[in-house]
This record gives C-alpha cells, sequence and structure tokens, in this order.
C-alpha cells in the first residue's frame, strides 16, 4: 500500500506559516500545519494513520520550505536561527546549513539556490547539488520577504513582519537579471507590502499578495 506524507511544521515564526503550506501543495503534498512556541521542528506524518513518520529539528522558527526541481531535497528556513537547513526527502536527514534565513528560490535550470537573508540586503547563489557558495551579489534591496522567478528574472517582495511601530511599507515588486551579474533591480508597481509572489501555471502572469491592503495584484 502506497504511503502518503504530510508535513506538519511546528514552531513560532512571524504569522506566515500558510506560507509554509503552499509550498508543499504546490507540489501535491497533503498538508498537516500546527504552531508552538515551545517546538521547532518539522514532523513528518503517515497521513493514511496519522503516525508520526520523523520528527526533525532544522533550526528554531521554521517559517518557509523549498522544494528541489528534482523533488529529493527540501530546505528548511528557520527564521528565529537564520538558517537554512537542507534535508534529503529520502532519508529525512539534514545534508547541510546555509548561513540564511530566507527566501530563496530556484533558479530556472535548476543549478542555482538563490537567497537572502531577511533584513539584509546581500543576494546570495548556492551550488544546488553541493550547496556551496557559488554567486555572491550587493543590492539595495532590504526586508526581501519572498522571492519568485518569472519569465526570466528574479522578483523579490519586499514586507517588515516585526517592527511594531514606523513600520516601513513597500509598493513595488523588484525584478533582476539572472544572467547580468551587474545588473540592479527594477521596481514595478504592485500592492503595499507584497509578502507573497506566485506565478500563474501559464507562466503570462505573476501574483502578488499584499499585506497590508489585503489583497492580491496580478502582473
Amino acid at each position: 500500500m502506497e504511503t502518503k506524507r504530510v508535513c506538519l511544521i511546528t514552531g513560532a515564526a512571524t504569522g506566515i506559516g500558510a506560507a509554509c503550506a503552499r509550498e508543499f501543495a504546490a507540489h501535491g503534498w497533503q498538508l498537516a500545519l500546527s504552531w508552538l512556541d515551545d517546538a521547532n521542528h518539522v514532523q513528518l506524518l503517515d497521513v493514511g494513520s496519522g503516525e508520526t513518520l520523523n520528527k526533525l529539528y532544522t533550526g528554531a522558527g521554521p517559517w518557509r520550505l523549498v522544494k528541489s526541481p528534482d523533488g529529493k531535497k527540501m530546505i528548511v528556513q528557520n527564521w528565529y536561527s537564520e538558517t537554512s537547513a537542507v534535508v534529503d526527502l529520502a532519508t529525512n536527514s539534514v545534508d547541510a546549513i546555509l548561513p540564511v534565513r530566507g527566501p530563496s528560490v530556484y533558479d530556472p535550470k535548476g543549478k542555482l539556490l538563490w537567497s537572502q537573508s531577511w533584513p539584509a540586503t546581500q543576494l546570495q547563489a548556492f551550488d544546488a547539488k553541493t550547496f556551496k557558495p557559488a554567486q555572491q551579489r550587493d543590492s539595495e534591496d532590504r526586508m526581501v520577504y519572498d522571492m519568485a522567478v518569472w519569465e526570466g528574472f528574479l522578483v523579490k517582495g519586499q514586507y517588515d513582519p516585526v517592527s511594531k511601530t514606523g513600520r516601513r511599507s513597500f509598493s513595488d515588486v523588484l525584478t533582476l537579471k539572472l544572467d547580468d551579474p551587474k545588473a540592479f533591480s527594477a521596481a514595478t508597481p504592485a500592492g503595499t507590502s507584497p509578502a507573497r509572489l506566485v506565478g500563474d501555471p501559464t507562466g503570462d502572469f505573476l501574483l502578488t499578495a499584499n499585506y497590508d491592503d489585503r489583497d492580491i495584484s496580478i502582473i
């Protein structure tokens, strides 16, 4: 009998656990989601029996999941420890720890994992096989909260989930040419605080979920 698995994320992050669920759901996984202030782990469950298959302690405050294009690895990004754990989905073991909080996204060919570490401006690339540093670029793009690859561009959405007073808001998404190491980001109007970026299946449109406006923009 085929065993189905669901990913249960536990651990206090910053109110964006839904982003983790969307990453798995986009690849056909069944999901359960839970938040506990005193637990920081990814839990794998057998959906049929409810049995816990494994608990992976990848870091403090898991907040984002990035699945590799070949389906063999899962990047678990941890808000509080400001690290990303590379998990082998065949063995449920942690292969590497990357010094970035996230967000991250794979390039169109699946050869590089592009990452930022909120709220820092530096853009880093890791080899998708070895997860060793491959490239590093300076930028002026602060508080990048989500990234996507769309029409050959790296697209960044900016959002500040931490500040309680005097919080800066952003009204554009940033696009960057990955094949030009000297390129700077260009701004495209979206909504206020585009905290989530999703490309539609045809590739014709980019959707931004705008936290402050409580709406969705279609680019």
